[in-house]
C-alpha cells in the first residue's frame, strides 16, 4: 500500500480534529460528524474501505430490473460477427 495516502489521511485528521470537532461545525447531524471521522480514521489507519454489497436477484426483481442467468444465455462463437464485422 502506498504511504502518501495515509500520510494524507492522518494530516486531514489531525486539521479535523483541530478545527472541526472541537466545536462540531460543519456537520448536519452528530451521525454525519461521526461518519466524517471514521472514514478519515480508516484511512489513516491503512483499512482497506469495504466492498459495497451485491444486489440480490430478488431485490433487484421487486425493484423492476430484469436479470439473466448467464447460463441461459446464448454462447458467443464468432465475436467479431457478433460485434458488427470487422474493420479490415
Amino acid at each position: 500500500m502506498r504511504m502518501m495516502p495515509r500520510i494524507d489521511a492522518a494530516e486531514t485528521l489531525a486539521a479535523v480534529n483541530r478545527a472541526a470537532l472541537g466545536n462540531n461545525r460543519g456537520f448536519a447531524s452528530e451521525l454525519d460528524h461521526q461518519r466524517a471521522m471514521d472514514a478519515i480514521r480508516a484511512a489513516a489507519s491503512g483499512e482497506a474501505a469495504p466492498a459495497p454489497a451485491k444486489a440480490d436477484p430478488a431485490d433487484l426483481a421487486a425493484m423492476g430490473i430484469g436479470i439473466a442467468n448467464s447460463e441461459e444465455l446464448p454462447a458467443i462463437t464468432d465475436l467479431d460477427a457478433w460485434l458488427g464485422g470487422t474493420d479490415g
